[in-house]
């Protein structure tokens, strides 16, 4: 080949690799094979481009984001209904905890005051002896305040009342009477309640 040929195709590699470096076409290097790889140089840095200019919005969204006003005011609307239902259960909790106890210790005041009452001396005999022993009346027991037997704090005490009620009952064919106690008591905030104990009893029993 000529010096005036090699020239001119000198030239025309050298425009062709200007257009494809124009059109973002280049050749890579030659592997082991000997062959040369041709790869798009602007397509791929277009795609770096857009996996850089992608990542960046990400993180950019993921800096800037949070909870708007609204989100926040449900958030504490929802958590201020939950600690006002744990509190008002608590509080339900701890009445019925003292109601319970101030009941069982009236119940066990009106069971000592019923007892009481049965120990009274009562022997009948038919009529018209009189060597009968009537202790059993109502007369012989009058209301009586007592304070219940519960865990209290300070000196102000939770006091009851106590009220018997002794009556024949009619139409037995042995002497028979009707024994009813019954303890009121009241909660500093709640009453009055009543509990009531009936028994019946006999002469010598």
């Amino acid at each position: 080949m000529g010096t005036a040929s090699f020239g001119i195709h000198l030239q025309r590699t050298d425009s062709k690799l200007r257009a494809w470096k124009a059109r973002g076409t280049c050749y890579g290097v030659r592997d082991g094979s000997g062959k040369t790889s041709r790869t798009r140089g602007g397509t791929d840095q277009n795609r770096i481009s857009m996996r850089v200019g992608r990542q960046f919005r990400i993180k950019s969204v993921r800096q800037t984001s949070g909870f708007t006003l609204a989100e926040l005011m449900i958030s504490i609307v929802i958590a201020g209904a939950a600690v006002a239902g744990i509190v008002g259960g608590y509080h339900l909790v701890v009445q019925r905890a003292e109601w319970s106890s101030a009941s069982t210790a009236a119940q066990l005041q009106a069971m000592r005051r019923l007892e009481l009452v049965r120990a009274a001396r009562w022997r009948w005999e038919p009529p018209p002896s009189t060597n009968g022993v009537d202790e059993l009346v109502e007369t012989n027991f009058l209301d009586v305040e007592w304070p219940l037997d519960v865990p209290q704090s300070g000196t102000t005490l939770l006091m009851a009342t106590n009220h018997v009620t002794i009556a024949d009952v009619p139409g037995s064919p042995v002497p028979l009477r009707l024994i009813q106690v019954d303890c009121v008591w009241s909660l500093p905030s709640r009453g009055p309640y009543t509990n009531t104990i009936i028994s019946y009893r006999g002469p010598d029993q």
